[in-house]
């Protein structure tokens, strides 16, 4: 298992070997403002290919098995929604 570390989470491409092809994200939306509900939203697409966002409700962990080779971005999106409506939006590219 490879954990991605801090300095890493700024765009970095990360490389696998050829036997590393099963993956499993979770992120988070960091607020701490006691929000009512976080909802997420992720793309995962070959490099070069526009983002195609796949809700995923309050659900904050993504898992991808049998990976072909290949160039992939990943990114999150993710919102806080306080009583009055959407608080903020996240963006992370992977």
């Amino acid at each position: 298992m490879k954990t991605l570390l801090p300095e890493n989470w700024e765009n970095k491409p990360m490389s696998l070997s050829y036997n590393e092809n099963n993956i499993d994200l979770t992120f988070s939306v960091l607020d701490y403002r006691n929000p009512t509900t976080e909802v997420y939203q992720y793309s995962l697409v070959a490099e070069g290919k526009a983002p195609y966002w796949i809700d995923l409700g309050e659900k904050n962990k993504v898992s991808f098995a049998q990976m072909a080779p290949g160039s992939y971005i990943f990114s999150a999106k993710g919102a806080i929604v306080m009583d009055y409506g959407v608080s903020s939006i996240d963006l992370c590219i992977l």
